[in-house]
């Protein structure tokens, strides 16, 4: 099955053989042959994906097992949940990817994105009108991130074994404020996953990018349980046609700062929200040397 329009194929990327979309090189990816990663825990999908809309939003998510954990029959260990508040004013969730050294990461990075979403729906629901961006930013930065940060490394730690994972989290108010601009917050409370705005085909990195710029790529992560650095919080407004894109380091790394082809890729099949299923073949794409699990959320503002 050819996911996304064929008009869109060119010399950078186009759809493989076997329907799975190519950016520039696939090697020998195409070839890899899937082994089950049953275990102790049972069966955990290889890929998960919805989709949906709430108030002026849309949005779509996939996590999807990397093509080197198939081969490996590892299991997938990323993990995503995206849901809204019980009074349906925000759209929030967290993408987490369990750290690889631990065999039960992946319980891990499921506990941290339950966790954390629970305690930064209590805070939001407790938070007044966001206001302005002025405001807003000041809301941002007074919520209780070393309290949720410390609640979900403490819920790990009474699970020996599950090792330890990744976390960032967002939120977006499902109606705009008067300006027509959505209040939006994105935290990395830990590790490398990221987040980035797509407006107008360009990329805006929320943050650091990992190893940009670097000589050397490290590997090297900050994991919860554990100790992290200050959490810097970022507040924003999502502007009608904007997307607000959080990632794992599995499409992180592809994608970097989202100057090159892979940014270019997906700036053209997202310029709108895509099918669902189309969705997760835009982010399952073959691209040589890169074969990380990888999870996405893209949240649209003001699409119809």
């Amino acid at each position: 099955m050819t996911t996304g329009s064929e008009a869109t194929a060119g010399a950078d990327w186009f759809p493989h053989a076997n329907g799975r979309w190519v950016v520039e090189d696939a090697g020998r990816q195409a070839e890899v042959e899937p082994m089950p990663a049953g275990g102790p825990d049972g069966v955990r999908p290889d890929t998960v994906l919805d989709g949906g809309r709430l108030g002026g939003l849309t949005y779509r998510a996939t996590s999807q097992r990397g093509l080197a954990h198939q081969n490996a029959g590892v299991v997938r260990q990323d993990s995503y949940l995206v849901r809204p508040t019980g009074d349906d004013r925000w759209l929030i969730g967290c993408v987490a990817d369990g750290v690889s050294n631990g065999p039960r990461s992946h319980l891990a990075a499921d506990l941290v994105c339950r966790s954390t979403t629970m305690r930064l729906a209590q805070f939001l629901r407790d938070l007044g009108p966001p206001g302005d961006a002025e405001v807003w930013t000041a809301s941002v930065n007074s919520l209780g991130w070393p309290e949720i940060v410390a609640e979900t490394s403490e819920s790990i730690r009474k699970e020996p074994g599950w090792g330890s994972s990744t976390a960032v989290v967002f939120a977006v108010a499902a109606e705009p404020l008067a300006d027509g601009g959505h209040p939006a917050l994105v935290a990395v409370l830990a590790g490398d996953s990221t987040a980035l705005l797509l407006g107008d085909g360009t990329w805006t990195p929320l943050g650091a990018v990992k190893n940009d710029g670097a000589e050397i790529a490290s590997t090297a992560v900050t994991a919860l349980p554990g100790e992290v650095p200050a959490i810097r919080p970022q507040a924003r407004m999502l502007r009608p046609g904007q997307a607000l894109v959080v990632i794992s380091d599995g499409l992180g790394d592809p994608l970097g700062s989202g100057g090159g082809v892979v940014g270019r890729f997906l700036a053209t099949m997202w310029q709108r929200p895509p099918d669902l299923l189309a969705y997760a073949g835009h982010v399952g794409f073959y691209r040589k040397s890169f074969t990380d699990d990888r999870t996405a959320v893209t949240i649209w503002a003001g699409v119809p």
